[in-house]
């Protein structure tokens, strides 16, 4: 996967980026998958080792990781989650369709951490 990131860097970004997603950004939790308590909390993610057998990306830690702890903390609307969701453009569903956005089970589309929330369906598709 490494050689991947490598080969995808810059312009394919969001190909790297959909990858680095599906594999939790090597995340270090227990359970089905990462949530808040589990693996992230608001003042830090935990991310895996390297020397962990089970880590995708060996040498890649999440920004602003501090490797010797390898923990990174993120703005308090994410609710100390990565970003699993890109936000629709402005000039999209946030113009025209906002009353859908609204709608969206099991988290708003307007909410402000949309982008954030992990669900089983947004990694599905």
């Amino acid at each position: 996967m490494m050689q991947k990131w490598v080969a995808l860097y810059p312009w394919g970004a969001l190909e790297a980026w959909v990858d680095m997603r599906k594999y939790h950004y090597d995340i270090k939790y227990t359970g089905e998958y990462p949530a808040s308590g589990n693996g992230w909390d608001l003042s830090m993610v935990n991310q895996k080792w390297d020397t962990d057998a089970t880590k995708v990306y060996k040498g890649f830690y999440l920004s602003p990781a501090q490797v010797q702890g390898r923990k990174s903390t993120y703005n308090t609307l994410n609710q100390g989650a990565p970003c699993y969701r890109i936000r629709p453009r402005y000039n999209s569903e946030y113009m025209w369709n906002k009353p859908s956005l609204e709608s969206l089970v099991p988290i708003s589309g307007t909410a402000d951490n949309y982008q954030c929330f992990y669900s089983l369906v947004c990694l599905s598709g």
